[in-house]
């Protein structure tokens, strides 16, 4: 029975360039865009499914929205052809150069013209910056609460509900409408579209609006409304000298294991820093991640490189927790590397959602003045600290691979690799604080000598009002050791296939090698989002990187490409990934996998020894 109320919804999409048409050029190291047509971004057609699917069971409109110059008409074409109702191109020389910041706010402002809109639908992140700020940026703006990461969502009675996954696993979420939600990939199938679809997406009307319609000033657009600028853009070659194999399964995984117990090492130590210093003026903050009652590896990364940018500018380094614990349990947890650690006591025992969490930090963050905020680019963090953003009126830099100071200016230069990591920008923020997230393992774990001072401040009851209600929560079993600090890591993609990934995984046990997975991997399903490895999931340094049925993508490299030893298994001679490997295997990757694991249930009675006794 169909529900009493409508949904009038808008869909943000973007054009982009088509990854698959991507790739690197060997002679050059630059990016070869020569065979890459603009599309609409992947994971926004994900957006698009849901809304048709909203539609059916509730009835209302679908209102397709993009930004974008003149050729981003055939996005919102192809965006009519897949059931929007309406299209709206904000276009115009003004908005050139906008951030994301900028972005948000020039969406969020078209938002407020549209139709008495009550759901903002985005995909998770654009393929071409991989930032995942836009979408919360815009709830921060609208000033509604957002769930990221929706695996797939319905509503009822004006309430809506996602099912959604994280880096903590997955979990329910609700909230009253009106608000923004992000998609992945989920449980919607791309359907096909018609002539008669494209025929009547061709003839309809597209409503243009500039600066003026959407009530924005010139200061607030383009790259005067953007608080991050581009100081600098740096093009670096990679180059290899790939042995081929052409061989047998057999004769493979022989040759694989003996570079196994070449190149394989201890994994990294985390060493101790300085001891805390309680007097020092606090100017760089971290903000941490809780799991399971354990700080996480990247919240010990940050921490550790917030306290060297401090000792830079002579000034203190803090990490802030928001929890219901009334304190972090030291017992469980190392020392973190940090003058003080301040936990923000929620009233509640019950988990706390992304906009309760950020509205928290906001009111600490006020009050505190910090010059830089840092935070992890995990699921988490990309859906936190782009609203946090908006809420302090700042910019922020997603997924750096590098932070140092500027001994001129003091400015924080924050340095994100783009298309690959071949091109590695430097980005500066012209307010305060200077916010930017950092890919998990980039920078090295460390601990302090002993645990700093916590200062505990309770959060009242209607700061964290948010509205959003979390109802179930797993968290993922990981198959074999973690990402973090492995020594050796084996990846699937999608010529691995599903069957192939169950492989990986017992491989995974009897070598120790902890499982990693490519984008498209984890988005059919077949591996976890913390499995992911590349632009948009974890940046692993190993001393050795086995990647199985992997291509090659170029945001598939960007995690993975400065490991020790890379070999990489394809049948294709032309695979992308051979290009950055130090041994290329030609051959059935599945095949391969099976007399690996072959090899090693036959050494010792299945307990293999790796390294050379």
């Amino acid at each position: 029975m169909a529900n009493a109320f409508s949904l009038n919804i808008a869909v943000c999409i973007k054009q982009v360039p088509d990854s698959s048409g991507l790739r690197i050029n060997p002679g050059t190291g630059n990016l070869d865009r020569s065979n890459a047509q603009n599309v609409i971004n992947p994971y926004d057609l994900f957006a698009l499914e849901a809304a048709s699917d909203l539609k059916k069971s509730c009835g209302g409109t679908i209102t397709a929205v993009c930004m974008g110059p003149p050729q981003a008409e055939s996005a919102l074409r192809e965006a009519l052809a897949r059931g929007a109702d309406k299209a709206v191109h904000v276009c115009g020389p003004a908005f050139s150069g906008s951030d994301t910041w900028a972005t948000s706010l020039a969406l969020a402002s078209t938002v407020l013209l549209l139709d008495q809109v009550n759901l903002v639908l985005c995909g998770k992140q654009a393929v071409d910056g991989d930032t995942a700020q836009v979408g919360p940026g815009i709830a921060a703006h609208l000033n509604w609460p957002h769930i990221a990461f929706a695996l797939r969502i319905r509503a009822s009675e004006n309430v809506l509900t996602g099912e959604c996954s994280d880096d903590s696993g997955n979990f329910s979420a609700s909230f009253p409408l009106p608000g923004v939600v992000t998609l992945s990939r989920g449980h919607y199938p791309l359907r096909r579209t018609s002539l008669q679809d494209w025929s009547k997406a061709l003839q309809a009307q597209i409503r243009q609006l500039g600066p003026e319609e959407i009530g924005l000033e010139p200061d607030q657009l383009g790259i005067k409304g953007s608080p991050t600028r581009v100081r600098s853009i740096k093009t670096i070659l990679f180059t290899k000298k790939t042995e081929f194999f052409r061989g047998s399964a057999a004769q493979a995984a022989e040759k694989i294991e003996s570079f196994f117990r070449k190149k394989s090492s201890t994994p990294f130590a985390a060493s101790p820093v300085r001891l805390p210093d309680p007097e020092k003026n606090c100017r760089i903050f971290v903000t941490g991640e809780i799991r399971k009652g354990r700080i996480t590896p990247v919240t010990y990364e940050l921490a550790a490189k917030a306290l060297e940018l401090s000792d830079e500018v002579s000034c203190g380094s803090a990490l802030v927790f928001v929890t219901p614990a009334s304190e972090i349990p030291v017992e469980v947890n190392p020392p973190p590397p940090a003058d003080k650690v301040f936990v923000l006591q929620a009233p509640s025992a019950h988990p706390l959602d992304i906009v309760s969490l950020t509205a928290a930090l906001a009111d600490f963050f006020t009050h505190a003045r910090p010059d830089i905020i840092l935070g992890g680019a995990t699921a988490w963090g990309r859906s936190l600290m782009p609203r946090l953003s908006v809420l302090l009126r700042t910019g922020l830099t997603a997924d750096c691979t590098a932070l140092t100071i500027d001994g001129k200016t003091g400015d924080l230069l924050q340095t994100r690799p783009a298309f690959g990591g071949n091109i590695l920008a430097t980005i500066t923020c012209n307010r305060k604080p200077q916010m930017a997230t950092v890919r998990p393992g980039v920078f090295k774990e460390a601990f302090a000598g002993h645990w700093p001072d916590q200062v505990c401040l309770p959060v009242p009851d209607s700061i964290i009002d948010s509205g959003i209600t979390i109802m179930e929560t797993s968290v993922p079993e990981t198959p074999g050791n973690s990402l973090a600090g492995a020594a050796a890591v084996a990846a699937g993609g999608m010529g691995l296939g599903s069957d192939g990934f169950k492989l990986l995984e017992e491989f995974s046990i009897l070598s120790g090698a902890a499982v990693g997975a490519s984008r498209s991997a984890v988005d059919a399903g077949w591996a976890g989002l913390h499995c992911q490895v590349g632009q948009t999931g974890r940046t692993v340094q190993p001393a050795l990187y086995m990647a199985f049925g992997i291509s090659g993508a170029v945001q598939h490299l960007a995690g993975m490409q400065s490991s020790g030893f890379i070999i990489s298994i394809n049948r294709d001679p032309e695979s992308a990934i051979f290009g950055v490997s130090d041994l290329a295997i030609i051959g059935d990757c599945k095949e391969i996998l099976r007399a690996l694991i072959t090899r090693l249930r036959n050494r010792k009675n299945g307990s293999p020894e790796w390294k050379d006794s």
